[in-house]
């Protein structure tokens, strides 16, 4: 599962639509494909030690991939929005949006 993530990884690396999107919500994706990757590697471990049956072997890293995936991209993108500002939210005081037109 691990070398399944790493390899959609560098596949969405290296086509540029999916790089796009990548990059344009990377506040996101990033932390959630790490979170991801390091959730699949402890719920191997963890079904390795505990010798589990071969449906759940596969099912349940991938539903921990998952859960920490949204987890943890869903967390890191409001602590940034919080942080940092929302993307849209209005910059400067002198009436004019991210933009540069002013409003009315």
């Amino acid at each position: 599962m691990i070398y399944l993530l790493l390899v959609l990884l560098i596949v969405t690396m290296i086509l540029r639509p999916l790089r796009r999107l990548f990059f344009a919500f990377s506040t996101f994706f990033i932390p959630a494909a790490v979170g991801a990757i390091v959730a699949a590697a402890v719920g191997e471990y963890v079904i390795v030690k505990a010798c589990v049956p071969w449906p759940y072997s596969f099912l349940i890293p991938g539903a921990m991939a998952a859960g920490a995936a949204i987890g943890c991209g869903g967390s890191c993108k409001a602590w940034c929005d919080q942080t940092f500002g929302g993307r849209n939210q209005r910059r400067g005081g002198n009436g004019t949006g991210s933009t540069g037109q002013t409003t009315r």
